[in-house]
């Protein structure tokens, strides 16, 4: 079944966490790609390269509609093809960084925002490296190999919804 993975802020994601570390270069460099803003920032990525892991994309329109009018929202990822829907929907609203960054500038970027949000991919084990809330949203994994239950609060659900990821949005940035 699916599942939506919560980690709260310093609370273990994975049983033995990557850290990473940035130079003060790396730093500047990737917070100078994120135009200035008031509001909290949430970093999506939604890819994976497995499809059958992949929350529908009109799911991701219907959350970004939701947000973008309180939140900067940063779309992260390397396939512009795929990201095509959001990019062209959301022209004005959301930063579009799809591949335009690498690996660490991804990982800069993350950590430097309150929340990321996507499917079960590469960027959600970066998130729990730098430390960021994270509503990792997840079809067809097992969330034991990712997860130590244990520590951080999991929330199974058959079927992940828009209005429960915007409840577990609203409860990490308000």
């Amino acid at each position: 079944g699916a599942k939506i993975i919560i980690q709260k802020e310093n609370t273990p994601y994975l049983k033995y966490i990557p850290k990473m570390y940035f130079s003060k270069e790396e730093l500047n460099a990737a917070k100078a790609m994120i135009p200035k803003s008031n509001k909290k920032r949430i970093c999506m990525n939604i890819e994976s390269k497995d499809l059958n892991r992949c929350w529908d994309r009109k799911n991701f329109i219907e959350l970004i509609k939701s947000l973008c009018k309180n939140y900067q929202i940063v779309l992260l990822g390397t396939n512009q093809d795929y990201n095509k829907s959001i990019t062209d929907k959301f022209k004005k609203e959301i930063v579009n960084l799809v591949g335009k960054t690498s690996i660490r500038e991804t990982a800069v970027i993350i950590k430097e925002s309150e929340l990321y949000i996507g499917n079960d991919s590469g960027l959600s084990h970066v998130s729990a490296a730098v430390n960021t809330n994270l509503i990792n949203i997840m079809l067809g994994s097992k969330v034991d190999i990712l997860n130590d239950e244990k520590k951080s609060k999991v929330v199974k659900l058959k079927k992940p919804n828009v209005k429960r990821v915007l409840k577990t949005t609203k409860m990490f940035l308000e």
